[in-house]
């Protein structure tokens, strides 16, 4: 205070200038470091467990609004600190633009959850800005949100820290991880085909993201023209719909026989018995699809084409399925919607992840059976050995339960495939060392081990086989006999190598 006294008036100004600018840059500065506080970061973790795992699994009200409130947690601090990137510095934002940004998000998004007006007009725009077609459910208990919207401001107002400035790669991460997570979440749902429509000679195929045209009864399809284009809800379970046309009757519904009349009604038979879809079928339809698939069992629509008598059934992935007059049955691929079967050699990709998997127990089996033979004399490179090891095991099993490559689609199918590829490198890297000692040794060791770990690989890879074959119906058992072979097969070589 008494050197400010007795200061020149240029160096006062100067020096207030300074301090000012130091506030408002120290100010930012803190605000930046708010992107990587627990609360936000957790956040944004709650919303992309929620979308990846728990709504695949147990989809339910609850997992959807979880993803809500998560997200109008993260996104307004996100919006935020983009425009103090873009508005320019000194301008008087805190106070005036949080408002604005909470408000105007809160306001859209009431909007977009109890107005199919406002609901159509926001998807609309932003499936113009981004080419491709998003969904946002009307669902005006889903406003209940709002009150993490509120937290988020409160919190936001509250946020101090020290000025510490953030690295800008580490904030571009974080803002693109939120634009990535929130597109994610709004790409609109695919069933494959279930709109069907006859127009004059022309029947129009239509999923959520193209639509096909056919002019001889649904045999051969041509692209996309967007003014031919037709929506309808697919079928839900169990629903059961019946069309004619004079006395032709026809009643279908998904995962049912399908029924024919030829008399108007008045008697009906079973022609056409569907096959129900293996959960290998409906994984492989998922996961190679692009956009978000979503598998049900067909039909999900039809209709009759008056200028041929060829009744189409829209099969949702599996394309299109046609009833002609002869009464033969055949089914067409409709773009990328094709029915596969066993005999496709595109379904055995499938297990390529569970095949790298059954590869990464072998070297676990050598990494931990190394132990035994690479005795380090340094505790620190016996402790970091043993850690790694029980990293490498905990991903192994993440891979096996959380994110299984054969049933992950989407954005689950790329961090599963990175999971399987890290995990294989981690094990990789501590079995090298083992296999290069007993090579240059001759240890007799290596004679015991080597039948241990091609058993273990084998009979890992073995429960997915019979998965695959339909021996074993559901994915989850064969990765718990998969566990389970893991640790008898691990315990009865481990003594065999201590007997050696």
């Amino acid at each position: 205070m008494v050197l400010e006294r007795h200061a020149p008036p240029l160096t006062l100004l100067l020096g207030g200038l300074m301090k000012v600018k130091v506030m408002q840059a120290n100010q930012s500065f803190s605000r930046e470091r708010i992107l990587f506080h627990p609360f936000v970061l957790g956040a944004m973790f709650v919303y992309f467990a929620n979308n990846l795992l728990l709504q695949r699994l147990w989809p339910s009200r609850l997992t959807g609004v979880i993803s809500d409130f998560a997200w109008l947690f993260f996104a307004p601090i996100v919006v935020h600190y983009l425009f103090e990137m873009i508005l320019p510095f000194g301008y008087p934002r805190r106070e005036r633009i949080d408002l604005a940004i909470w408000g105007g998000i809160g306001v859209v998004f009431v909007a977009v959850k109890i107005s199919p007006v406002a609901n159509r007009v926001v998807t609309d725009t932003i499936s113009g800005l981004l080419g491709i077609p998003v969904m946002i459910v009307v669902d005006p208990a889903d406003t209940l949100a709002v009150i993490s919207l509120i937290a988020s401001f409160r919190f936001f107002r509250s946020f101090r820290l020290p000025s510490t400035r953030s690295s800008p790669s580490r904030v571009l991460i974080a803002v693109s991880v939120a634009a990535l997570l929130t597109l994610a979440d709004m790409a609109a749902e695919d069933y494959g085909i279930v709109c069907l429509e006859v127009d004059g000679n022309k029947v129009i195929a239509s999923s959520v993201y193209m639509s096909y045209v056919s002019r001889d009864g649904g045999e051969t399809w041509q692209g996309y023209n967007a003014d031919e284009t037709c929506w309808q809800e697919p079928l839900s379970e169990g629903a059961s719909v019946q069309i004619g046309d004079g006395n032709l009757r026809v009643q279908f519904g998904p995962g049912q026989p399908v029924l024919i009349s030829t008399d108007g009604g008045s008697q009906w038979h079973i022609e056409y018995e569907l096959k129900p879809s293996t959960e290998v079928q409906r994984a492989y339809y998922q996961k190679y699809r692009e956009g978000n698939p979503m598998f049900r069992e067909g039909p999900l629509n039809a209709v009759i084409d008056p200028s041929t008598g060829n009744v189409v059934f829209a099969m949702g992935h599996e394309g299109v399925l046609l009833r002609k007059p002869d009464r033969s049955w055949e089914w067409v691929t409709v773009g990328p919607y094709t029915r596969v079967d066993y005999l496709n050699p595109d379904l055995y990709l499938l297990l390529w992840g569970e095949g790298v998997l059954a590869i990464a127990n072998g070297l676990l089996i050598v990494a931990m059976l190394g132990r035994k033979v690479m005795r380090e004399k340094q505790a620190w490179k016996r402790i970091g050995r043993l850690v790694f090891l029980a990293m490498s095991w905990v991903l192994l099993e993440a891979s096996m339960f959380i994110f299984p490559p054969a049933l992950s689609s989407g954005d689950g199918s790329i961090l599963s495939s990175v999971i399987v590829i890290v995990v294989t490198i981690m094990l990789a890297v501590l079995a090298i060392p083992v296999i290069i000692h007993l090579g240059q040794s001759g240890n007799v060791k290596r004679k015991v081990m080597l039948p241990y770990v091609v058993a273990v690989i084998v009979l890992f890879f073995l429960p997915y086989l019979l998965w695959f074959g339909n021996v074993l119906s559901n994915y989850y058992m064969a990765s718990g006999l998969a566990f389970v072979l893991q640790i008898v097969l691990t315990m009865w070589s481990y003594g065999k190598l201590e007997t050696a």
